[in-house]
């Protein structure tokens, strides 16, 4: 008696295939492990969508040639700062902190939009805006972040992004941020006073 042997296409999903011969009663023999861009390998299957998942230690007893086909699952996990510190001194200069953005996701990540949002009575500006020539405690504020900065005078502002805002896997963006503040009259601490909103996508 000789054991009968098939061929094992594997199908990655990509437009691409593995094959291999495989031998009825043995154990898979798998191909080496694909890559594909923006995506994790979740293992091979029985059916391109749902089915069984199969291993190394899958006993193949099927009776003719066979298709297994790869999974893939994308991980889209962004780190953003919880907060972007503002300390403004007596003499009106504002000093900030560092900051950045990481991507730990399976591929590249974009910033498509920020959005402030001026709380706890306080009002955007224009970053532009001289504040030497602005009432004691009018809670004016003005920001900038990576270049984009507030041009409008409001409660809310989506900011004109240009030039390049892609993080690259596994990679980070640095944030520079600065502000402009009307003058208080007293000390303030811990007041938050600006919610940022980041939209990203896949790049």
């Amino acid at each position: 008696f000789t054991p009968s042997t098939y061929t094992i296409t594997w199908d990655c999903g990509d437009g691409t295939t593995k094959t291999t011969t495989q031998t009825y009663g043995q154990a898979l023999t798998l191909p080496t492990e694909p890559t594909r861009e923006n995506y994790a390998f979740s293992g091979w299957y029985t059916a391109a969508s749902g089915g069984s998942k199969v291993t190394s230690s899958t006993v193949f007893t099927g009776t003719s040639n066979t298709t297994y086909y790869a999974h893939w699952t994308q991980t889209f996990s962004v780190t953003v700062p919880t907060s972007l510190p503002l300390v403004m001194d007596q003499n009106g200069n504002v000093n900030v902190s560092d900051a950045q953005i990481d991507n730990h996701s399976t591929g590249a990540v974009e910033i498509t939009g920020i959005t402030l949002q001026a709380v706890n009575d306080w009002t955007l500006v224009p970053f532009t805006t001289n504040m030497a020539h602005e009432k004691v405690d009018a809670n004016l504020v003005g920001f900038s972040i990576n270049g984009a900065t507030t041009t409008k005078t409001g409660a809310e502002e989506t900011l004109a992004l240009t030039g390049d805002w892609r993080i690259l896997q596994g990679s980070e963006m640095p944030v520079n941020y600065d502000a402009v503040i009307s003058a208080v009259s007293q000390a303030v601490k811990d007041d938050i006073i600006l919610t940022i909103i980041f939209v990203l996508q896949w790049a």
